[in-house]
């Protein structure tokens, strides 16, 4: 498994146990870069990837945020589970 990869698992699985509640602020980009031995730029990858699927919201300024998700931001193999 990659870098990258942890990083989205570990996000991905605090967002669907209910860790991380709608408009919760997620950790700055320098921490999750240490914590996850990532480029800066590696970690924004994975937060644009987490903001293309509409789990993840940013505000200049106002850093990234968990933001509700809707069935089509779900992964296929859990829509069965939360719809």
């Amino acid at each position: 498994m990659n870098k990258n990869q942890h990083l989205i698992d570990n996000l991905e699985t605090a967002i669907i146990e209910g860790s991380l509640r709608t408009g919760q602020r997620l950790p700055a980009e320098r921490y999750l870069a240490e914590k996850y031995h990532l480029s800066r730029s590696g970690v924004r990858e994975v937060l644009q990837g987490l903001k293309a699927k509409g789990w993840i919201t940013s505000k200049p300024g106002g850093g990234i945020m968990y933001q509700r998700i809707c069935s089509r931001g779900l992964p296929s193999l859990l829509l069965p589970i939360v719809v």
